[in-house]
This record gives C-alpha cells, sequence and structure tokens, in this order.
C-alpha cells in the first residue's frame, strides 16, 4: 500500500509528526523532494528531533528511510544530521537508510550563488532561506548537476565532471556577481570528505522500492513543505523549487508506476489496466462533441444573427445558459440518471452519460460561440451583403471562419470538463472497466477510474500513474484543438 503525507498549505503543518506516528504501520518512509531549506521536528518517548534532510521514520529503528531521486542534497549537512542522531543513540545503518544514486548533490557553490543573489535582490528578495535550493534545482535542470552516484567515480573522471560544472558556475559567481570563484581543490575536498561517509548508503532506490511494492510493502511518501509551496500550483514565485503535491510523490521516489500492465487491453484486480477507460474516455469526448456542437454553435448563430434584438426570449435564454453553467455536475448526474436512465430506459450506458455531458456542455460552447460572432466586426457583414450574398452564405462564408478561434475555445473548455468529469457519470455511465460494444453498454472514463481507485484505497501508485495519463490525455486534447484553430484562423 502507497500512502503520500503532504501539508495544504506552506507548511509547518505537522507533517514530521504525523509521519512518525504513521511510519509504525509502513515498512518504508521516503522523502521525494526538496533539501535542508525546511525542517521537520519530532517529539516522541525517544526526545526532541529537527530534521532537514532524512525522512522522519528514521527514529524507528524498524523502518527503511528512503531519500529519493527528487531531493537534492547537501552532504555536509547530512554528516551533520547522521552524527546528530547517532549522539542521541538513534542507530542509522545502510540497512535502515538509503540514498538514491539519482539525488542531486547540493554544492558549496549552490549555496554562494544563493547568497548572492539574495543579496543583489536587497529588499525585492523571494525570502530564501540561503540553502542553495533554488540554484541546484535549476541546475539539475540544465544538466549541469552532480548525482550522489557520479561519487563511485574515478578521482579523474570525477574531476574532470566537477572542472566541467565549475567553469560554467565561477563565471555566474565572478562576473555576475562579482565575487570569488571556488576553486577545484577545494570543491574536491569537500566531496571527498563528506562523500566517503555516505558511499554505503547510496544505492538504485527505484529498483528497490519496486520490488518492495511487488512484496506488498506499506510505503509512505513524506513531503518536504506544503502544496502552498509546490513550484506549479504554489504562490509562485514564493514557492519552493520542487514539486510538493502528491501526485509528485512516486516520480520523486522512483516509483513512477506507469507500467506496462497499465496499458493491458482487459482490466483485472491484478493489473488494474486502464486501458478500457482510455478508449471510453475517448468515445465518450468525441459522442458528446457530435451532440452538442452543433447545437450549441447553431443556438448561438440563432441568437447572434437571426433574432431580433430586445427580444426577450433572446434574454431567458441567456440567463438560462448562464445558470445552467454554475450547477454542480452531481445534479446533472442525478437528473441524467432519473430521466436518461430510468425514463427513456437506457440503462447506465456510454449514451446516456453523453447526453448528460451534452446538456452540461452545451451552455458553454454557446456561449463563448455567441461571444466570438459578436466579436467579428459588422463591416464584415454588411461587405458581403454589399457584394450580393445571402443572410445564410454571409454567416458560414464571412462570419463563422472568422469567429472559429473563438468557437474552438469554448469547444477546448468543454472537453476539458467531459475528460474531467466524474460524479455525473457514475450515475449514468456506472463504472464497468470494459472497452464498450455498443453505445449502450455501461463503462467508465478515465477519470471515473482515477477516483475509484482513489476510493478503494489499495491501488495508490496506480491512481498517480492514471493521474498522469489524464493529464497528457487532456495537453495532447488541448494541442491539438489549438494546431487546428491555428489552421482555420490563417484561413
Amino acid at each position: 500500500m502507497l500512502t503520500a503525507v503532504v501539508g495544504i498549505n506552506w507548511g509547518d503543518e505537522g507533517k514530521g509528526r504525523m509521519v512518525d506516528l504513521l511510519a509504525e504501520k509502513n515498512d518504508i518512509v521516503v522523502r521525494y523532494q526538496g533539501g535542508n531549506n525546511a525542517g521537520h521536528t519530532v517529539i516522541n518517548h525517544r526526545g526532541k528531533f529537527i530534521l532537514n534532510l532524512l525522512p522522519s521514520g528514521i527514529l524507528r529503528p524498524e523502518v527503511v528511510n528512503v531519500m529519493g531521486n527528487g531531493m537534492v542534497i547537501d552532504i555536509k549537512h547530512l554528516v551533520g544530521e547522521l552524527t546528530n542522531l547517532r549522539s542521541a543513540g538513534i542507530e542509522i545503518t545502510p540497512d535502515n537508510l538509503k540514498i538514491s544514486d539519482k539525488a542531486i548533490i547540493c554544492m558549496p557553490y549552490h549555496v554562494r550563488q544563493d547568497i548572492l543573489e539574495e543579496e543583489r535582490l536587497a529588499d525585492k528578495k523571494y525570502g530564501s532561506t540561503r540553502r542553495g535550493i533554488s540554484p541546484v534545482y535549476g541546475d539539475k535542470y540544465m544538466k549541469k548537476g552532480l548525482r550522489m552516484g557520479d561519487l563511485f567515480e574515478s578521482k579523474e573522471v570525477l574531476t574532470a565532471h566537477v572542472k566541467d560544472i565549475l567553469d560554467f558556475k565561477n563565471l555566474i559567481i565572478s562576473k555576475v556577481y562579482e565575487a570569488q570563484p571556488n576553486t577545484i581543490e577545494g570543491i574536491m575536498a569537500w566531496l571527498e570528505e563528506y562523500g566517503d561517509i555516505l558511499k554505503p548508503y547510496i544505492c538504485d532506490v527505484g529498483e528497490y522500492l519496486n520490488n518492495a511494492v511487488k512484496d506488498g510493502k506499506n510505503i509512505m511518501f513524506e513531503a518536504q513543505l506544503g502544496a502552498l509551496r509546490d513550484i506549479d500550483f504554489g504562490i509562485y514565485p514564493y514557492t519552493s523549487s520542487s514539486s510538493t503535491i502528491a501526485a509528485y510523490a512516486p516520480i520523486g521516489a522512483g516509483v513512477p508506476n506507469l507500467k506496462l500492465s497499465l496499458f493491458e487491453l482487459e482490466y483485472n484486480s491484478e493489473n488494474v489496466s486502464m486501458f478500457p477507460s482510455i478508449v471510453m474516455t475517448i468515445y465518450m469526448t468525441v459522442l458528446t462533441l457530435i451532440i452538442t456542437t452543433p447545437l450549441g454553435i447553431g443556438c448561438a448563430i440563432y441568437l447572434t444573427e437571426y433574432a431580433k434584438r430586445g427580444n426577450k426570449v433572446v434574454e431567458v435564454i441567456r440567463r438560462a445558459a448562464e445558470t445552467l453553467s454554475g450547477i454542480p455536475s452531481i445534479v446533472y448526474g442525478l437528473f441524467g440518471m432519473l430521466f436518461f436512465v430510468t425514463q427513456l430506459h437506457w440503462g447506465y450506458s456510454l449514451i446516456a452519460g453523453a447526453f448528460t455531458l451534452a446538456i452540461m456542455v452545451l451552455p458553454v460552447i454557446m456561449r463563448t460561440t455567441e461571444e466570438a460572432l459578436i466579436a467579428v466586426p459588422d463591416s464584415y457583414r454588411e461587405g458581403s451583403f454589399g457584394l450580393g450574398a445571402g443572410k445564410l452564405r454571409t454567416v458560414f462564408t464571412i462570419v463563422l471562419p472568422s469567429a472559429m478561434p473563438g468557437i474552438l475555445s469554448g469547444v477546448i473548455l468543454a472537453t476539458g470538463r467531459i475528460v474531467g468529469e466524474t460524479a455525473a457519470l457514475i450515475y449514468t455511465a456506472s463504472s464497468v472497466a470494459k472497452i464498450p460494444t455498443s453505445v449502450f453498454s455501461s463503462t467508465r472514463t478515465l477519470a471515473v477510474h482515477m477516483y475509484l481507485l482513489s476510493n478503494e484505497g489499495l491501488y495508490i501508485g496506480q491512481t498517480y500513474g492514471t493521474a498522469v495519463v489524464l493529464l497528457v490525455l487532456v495537453l495532447v486534447i488541448n494541442c491539438l484543438s489549438g494546431l487546428v484553430a491555428g489552421k482555420l484562423a490563417k484561413r
């Protein structure tokens, strides 16, 4: 079983104490992101401990603690932390502490750069902890980082590698900040002094964790900071430099869980395949758009091009569309169950779900199309009429092509809601994990699949994998829609 403990704020939610408490029921605790820029305070029967880098399960001798590849590790600080814990009677060996060979080392020049940048910003500084976290994560993604596994290279190879990186970093330190550059001798001595102590703990934690998952071990992922410090979804730019949210946990730990078994043709309790749900998501999206797109665009054309200005019926329709846009999806689900499933005797099916979703997204497509049509200058219409074109021809050859980018924006928004919907589909399409054989087959979309796996609590890792695929699917659909919109706009 896989569990993630993540704070919902900026930090200081008591995660360390919670992890220490829950570690009693877990075999492995994994830190999956961050460095020594924050601390977890743990108070238990053994005393009070402040942990910056080590997972909070380290105080329990029966628990294996893992420092994942998503971390950035100041090896001097880590050695000091190990020394302090050992002096307090905490036993730490390669058996209960494992460090990823892919974790990035936070070097002395990262700390210097962090300090120098904060001093340069002065009153505009972001409030860095001056521990080198932002620079080291920046170097990681610039491919200028040094990994823990690199410590096993020969002295000659390691020195050459460090020199290449140091030449780059010294340019920044000396030319940008006008500070004294770091020396290769000082950096190598630092690596040798502290790296040699940590070598016995370094291993391929991805292999270790995957084997642990196969053996049915209980694994708990520990975040360093809260969700609002996430680099993507937090209070940017006042965030950490890594992903703190639970969805990143298996990636930062080394077990992304996107295995081939998740894409087998048929679902069962062993493979928990998402392939039928992927197919169903595509079917549901296409069928819903086939129903709602012509209807939504047609209504918008009537309201904009044919209805008389000031018509009370038009105002009622617009108000109704705006109201429908704000109704919770579960209400649509209950309506769809009562009308399509029960009253029309369609049962829990693909078509019942599609029609329910069509009612949900119709107002979105209709209103965005209407706004796009209104934005087309009247001079286009007048020019067309002046050349002898009729109303219908003007609408379809002049107005609609000009408004197409705005119309497709509405379709993209509708697609996003279709792909991510759960409540409405649980009540109308049900949750059978099979590829549908007809429009009256009961099935589940990818979002419903993810919700059900998460709710069961038995396939947390697979849930994370499904979330990644769902995000990728949405991005692919949006990119394709954007390309289509761009092509149509050029015409």
